[in-house]
């Protein structure tokens, strides 16, 4: 399933950013392939320390630091929000915004789901402000966030996550010894239970979390 879906050219997951406007511009093109990405940002996991909560940025400049960098926009004067004109994204920090929005989604709504990391998430609300300077975005009443991912704060590799590149972290023995656990991660996805997107509060303090 990972597999089918790591390769698959005709879905971007960017497209779960509604509020970014003009991705199919040019016949599509606007956009680098979306399956040039993943791999990349699949690589980029293996950088964090499993078991350890990993700030989402810093799991950006982490991975720009080790030669782990992909672009998504190939033409980002046909991408905006709000208004086309005053909301353009060719600006400066317009590509890093795209960028950002397509992490999170890629995170939040594939890996998570997955179950290969746990995430700490909050209220998207003013979560984030780099569109705040868009005057498309202010001028037509954009909202208090861009994208439904905005809220997502940090993630961390649980043990599902860790199989692939075999960290030791500790795991449920009865699910070893039933060989529910498999060592391909990509023959592994959809045959075992998954783990929760979003943590209890038990497990992490998201309000604690906030205010940091």
């Amino acid at each position: 399933m990972w597999s089918k879906w790591e390769t698959n050219r005709f879905f971007d997951e960017l497209t779960r950013v509604e509020r970014i406007k003009g991705q199919t511009a040019s016949r599509g093109r606007a956009l680098f392939a979306a399956h040039t990405r993943r791999p990349v940002l699949y690589e980029g996991l293996s950088l964090c320390d499993p078991g350890k909560w990993l700030k989402v940025e810093e799991l950006v400049r982490s991975m720009v630091s080790s030669g782990l960098d992909f672009e998504v926009a190939r033409y980002a004067w046909k991408l905006y929000v709000g208004d086309a004109e005053y909301g353009c994204l060719d600006g400066i920090g317009g590509n890093a915004m795209v960028k950002l929005r397509y992490v999170l989604c890629f995170l939040f709504e594939y890996a998570a789901t997955l179950g290969i990391i746990d995430v700490a998430y909050i209220h998207p609300d003013d979560a984030r402000s780099d569109y705040h300077k868009l005057w498309g975005w202010s001028m037509y009443g954009g909202g208090t966030f861009l994208s439904r991912y905005d809220g997502l704060q940090y993630i961390r590799i649980n043990p599902l996550g860790a199989l692939p590149w075999k960290w030791p972290l500790p795991m449920r023995p009865d699910l070893v010894r039933s060989g529910r656990f498999s060592r391909s991660f990509r023959t592994m996805m959809w045959s075992l239970p998954m783990h929760p997107a979003c943590l209890p509060a038990t497990d992490f303090s998201l309000i604690r979390l906030a205010r940091t």
